[in-house]
């Protein structure tokens, strides 16, 4: 579809092989090239969006440092095309900055969109991408980047039913899908490019167990990863959780977590 506020007309000669298609700037620069482009202002100051010959999806976006652009690598399976990272962003697609909340009873308190670093650790961020409450999911302003949105629990299902399911998952009600996962996730082949990697997840409230150690409010847990679907709490499914090779599918009827956990988001296309 058209960028809202994306580039119009032809606001520069394009280099050979680019060209403006429904307002994306379409062509096969590199990615050093394309930001070295926008670095350049020749696209003026406006949030588009631009796709570079390997189909990677530039999101322009303002903060605090200036214009910055930011690539999000895609890969087709099945019928649909995923991102195969978690999302990065600090920004609603409005522009209005998302808070990072460190400190673990500020993080279990909360009742808006907020972010972290895994273990409050900037130099994760690179590897992982940032941790999401659900209520920055749900908020109104979108945290999708044009073009794309956050999957719904039953977008997450026509994934993992499109996969060549493995066949050593050690839990009955789950299903085994080696394919999503990295290498370095519990084996994983990542025969689907997903590169799912074993970020964790960050808890909301704490957890009081007669049985075992208690968990902190705000706890990080770097044990299998979460995803968020776009489904509200209490509706069917509202995460996806991978580990020891498996993908949740069939626990389906109270399989909710809470608003104020930290969870991963993957981005699908419209």
């Amino acid at each position: 579809g058209v960028v809202s506020g994306g580039i119009t007309g032809n606001p520069l000669a394009l280099p050979l092989g680019w060209a403006l298609v429904n307002g994306y700037l379409v062509g096969p620069l590199t990615e050093t090239q394309s930001k070295a482009l926008y670095k350049s202002g020749a696209l003026g100051s406006n949030r588009s969006n631009h796709v570079n010959q390997n189909g990677a999806i530039g999101i322009s976006s303002l903060n605090s440092n200036g214009r910055k652009i930011t690539f999000i690598p895609t890969v087709t399976i099945g019928t649909q095309i995923w991102s195969s990272t978690n999302l990065d962003v600090t920004t609603y697609r409005d522009g209005t900055p998302i808070p990072e909340v460190q400190d673990p009873t500020a993080w279990a308190n909360l009742t808006t969109g907020a972010w972290c670093h895994l273990n409050n650790d900037p130099a994760n961020d690179a590897i992982y991408g940032k941790m999401y409450n659900h209520y920055a999911v749900e908020d109104p302003r979108g945290l999708a980047p044009v073009g794309f949105h956050i999957p719904t629990f039953a977008e997450y299902t026509t994934l993992i039913e499109a996969l060549p399911l493995g066949t050593t998952c050690p839990y009955s009600s789950w299903l085994n899908a080696p394919a999503l996962m990295s290498s370095s996730f519990y084996g994983g082949t990542n025969t689907t490019g997903f590169s799912a990697l074993n970020g964790g997840f960050r808890y909301g409230f704490g957890v009081i167990d007669l049985e075992a150690p208690s968990i902190p409010e705000g706890f990080f847990r770097q044990s299998g990863t979460i995803f968020w679907s776009s489904d509200p709490q209490g509706e069917l499914g509202n995460f996806i959780y991978l580990g020891s090779q498996c993908a949740i599918n069939s626990r389906r009827d109270t399989n909710n977590v809470p608003n104020n956990r930290g969870a991963y988001i993957r981005l699908i296309k419209d």
